[in-house]
């Protein structure tokens, strides 16, 4: 099935160093080359600035994906598919894209994110060896 210009698709993410914007960026290439129109969007970054400028990868991510915008509650309503991007943190979604996901209650809650396809995808620094239980 090949989608059309009919289909709208908001890839969103948080990337600190650079991986997950790459996976974002290739999701929507990929949605965009099968005929969709696509809004590649940031979270916004919610870390002190201090954390930020004590890791020169993360601070030049920064800078290099400041003309990216930044998501809002919008880029859903207009959507038809939705992908949400994120490194683990613990095992779980970054703090920064959870708390975007945190402000979209009202939009569900009043139906506007009624039959529209959400999926996601991870990156992770962490070794599966490394994440083992030991007993």
């Amino acid at each position: 099935m090949n989608a059309t210009n009919d289909v709208c698709v908001a890839v969103i993410y948080y990337s600190a160093t650079g991986t997950t914007h790459e996976m974002a960026k290739a999701a929507a290439d990929g949605a965009e080359k099968a005929g969709a129109q696509t809004r590649l969007r940031r979270v916004p970054e919610l870390a002190p600035q201090e954390a930020i400028e004590a890791n020169e990868d993360w601070a030049e991510h920064l800078e290099q994906v400041s003309d990216v915008p930044e998501a809002t509650l919008d880029d859903l309503e207009w959507a038809d598919g939705v992908l949400f991007g994120t490194p683990t943190r613990f095992g779980n979604v970054a703090a920064q894209l959870k708390q975007f996901i945190d402000t979209t209650g009202g939009l569900w809650q009043s139906g506007k994110l009624t039959d529209k396809v959400f999926g996601g995808f991870v990156t992770t620094g962490t070794s599966t060896a490394a994440t083992r239980a030991r007993c």
